[in-house]
């Protein structure tokens, strides 16, 4: 079938974000042999705004998407974020063409300005995915017309190619992220506690790591920290947990609330405290063997369970059919609750 897929795609950064959750949601539908249609949303309202700004041409790239879809005819309208797409958007998609399914994802923390955005497109989605759990879903309940699921943080076979356990590794240990005040404070702690390790630390504007230099640095660390901006959200991680892992790099984290319902402690590592963390890492690091059998289990479950075709089928299902499978393994993470 055809899929319009509305999302951020980033064309003039000339392949920094390759590895994007846009561009390998889009790679898993073709995988699918669906053919899919890029509308970079954010690129075309500033192409289509008089001053070159995005928010200028908003209302102009409304209209290019209605005529988008007039001239494609496809199945599935999918929008990743598209903060610039708002109900009224919806709306007359709904309207000029009744037959669409719609759905949405989203892969950050939704904020209460995020809330107000997302809750202008509930009552014209067929399915709503998320990659949190709990609140996030719920909060949506009384105004949402469909499903609303988590979603996990998905993987693809071409870009997420590098097997750390198998490689002879140029870091001991990688941290990649923006510098926020607990993760400086960390990463402080880890380089005093253990001097002897090669680290790659990177996520300043000073040291940014991206395209294939960011996804190389993963490839070739032994050991790396998934730390994201908020870690008591149920299920919630960034996308890094997912490269981390289907790189093949034994991958520490903190206790995620219901974590361990998607990911068996056996396939990573789950620390409870900063010295907990450094405990582990030198113990790891000490016994190669054992980081690198847990590293490879963490591999291949990520492939398996969170590779994009697999996710990818299941959202398509999703929306077209307003109903959960229940194989998943994440369905109990779904509302309405699906019954089989």
């Amino acid at each position: 079938m055809k899929i319009l897929h509305a999302a951020n795609f980033s064309p003039f950064k000339y392949g920094r974000s390759f590895y994007s959750i846009d561009r390998k949601i889009s790679w898993g539908c073709s995988r699918l042999g669906h053919f899919v249609y890029e509308f970079s949303y954010r690129d075309i309202a500033r192409h289509e705004s008089p001053f070159g700004g995005k928010f200028g041409g908003v209302k102009r790239m409304h209209r290019r998407l209605l005529e988008t879809i007039d001239q494609l005819q496809p199945e599935v309208l999918l929008l990743g974020h598209t903060e610039l797409i708002d109900g009224e958007c919806l709306a007359a998609v709904r309207r000029d063409f009744p037959s669409l399914a719609i759905g949405m994802w989203y892969v950050d923390l939704i904020t209460p300005s995020k809330k107000q955005q997302i809750a202008s497109k509930m009552p014209y989605l067929d399915a709503f995915f998320v990659t949190s759990a709990g609140g996030a879903l719920t909060q949506f309940q009384d105004i949402a017309a469909g499903v609303l699921s988590y979603l996990p943080n998905l993987c693809a076979a071409s870009v997420e190619t590098g097997r750390a356990y198998q490689a002879n590794c140029e870091y001991d240990f990688c941290f990649i992220g923006t510098p926020t005040p607990d993760r400086v404070e960390l990463r402080e702690k880890l380089k005093k506690a253990l001097p002897d390790l090669r680290f790659a630390f990177h996520g300043s504007s000073e040291d940014r790591l991206e395209g294939a230099d960011y996804l190389h640095t993963i490839g070739h660390s032994a050991m790396g920290l998934n730390y994201s901006r908020d870690n008591s959200v149920p299920l919630y991680s960034s996308d890094r947990i997912a490269q981390l892992m289907a790189s093949g790099v034994l991958t520490f984290s903190p206790a995620i609330p219901e974590l361990d319902k998607l990911i068996p402690e056996d396939c990573m590592v789950i620390y409870r405290s900063d010295e907990d963390l450094i405990e582990r890492i030198r113990y790891f690091h000490a016994h190669p063997e054992q980081r690198q059998k847990i590293a490879e289990r963490g591999c291949a479950l990520t492939h398996q369970r969170f590779g994009a075709e697999r996710i990818c089928a299941w959202m398509l299902n999703t929306i077209r059919h307003r109903k959960i499978d229940d194989s998943v393994e994440w369905a109990s993470f779904s509302w309405p609750k699906s019954h089989g």
